[in-house]
């Protein structure tokens, strides 16, 4: 909880919501014992919705000018200021932050034409662009999202895309992270420990 909230408190927000499941009723006591200065609203789900499906129960206020989620297994040094004023200049419904990834395939890479081989490379580097799990939206979205159904972020996108909504991406450069196992969380730990 500390590592995903670190950067997400240095911004000015009035309220943070958290989705909860899994020993749901301690998070909410660390949180509560630990984040005292910001307003925090918990939600609990009888079973896990995904992504999306819990923000149902989110209600829109008039004041409400935007909505950050953020997955709890997720690390990012990211600008949250930088992102907001990105999302509201391209006049965007739904950004998603991307990030360029490289991966080494440990494999030779066919490229067939049918049977015949077209082209062969040795073990290659390929570069992805991917979704680190930090998304912003506008909060008229919440009415697309049926309450109590499980939604996952590319169900949802899909659904907007279905709706004509504006989805653009931001890519970062800073350094994320992907806390979902415990390799990945070793993997941060060293990272941190070499700065």
């Amino acid at each position: 909880i500390d590592y995903s909230l670190e950067n997400v408190l240095k911004i000015n927000f009035k309220t943070i919501n958290f989705f909860l499941h899994y020993k749901k009723e301690q998070v909410k006591e660390y949180i509560r014992n630990n984040l005292k200065k910001f307003h925090s609203n918990f939600y609990y789900e009888k079973k896990p919705l995904g992504t999306i499906g819990g923000l149902s129960q989110l209600k829109m206020n008039d004041d409400t000018d935007i909505f950050i989620l953020i997955n709890a297994d997720v690390v990012c040094s990211i600008d949250f200021e930088r992102l907001i004023d990105f999302h509201k200049s391209n006049k965007s419904d739904f950004t998603i932050v991307t990030s360029q990834k490289e991966i080494q395939l440990k494999y030779g890479l066919l490229k067939n034409l049918n049977l015949n081989i077209d082209s062969i490379y040795e073990k290659p580097s390929l570069s992805f662009n991917i979704n680190t799990g930090i998304y912003l939206f506008n909060p008229n979205l919440l009415k697309l999202i049926k309450k109590n159904q499980v939604m996952d972020a590319v169900s949802f996108i899909k659904l907007l895309k279905q709706n004509k909504k504006k989805i653009i991406s931001y890519p970062i450069y800073e350094n994320w992270f992907d806390l979902g196992t415990p390799e990945d969380l070793k993997q941060f730990k060293n990272f941190q420990k070499n700065l």
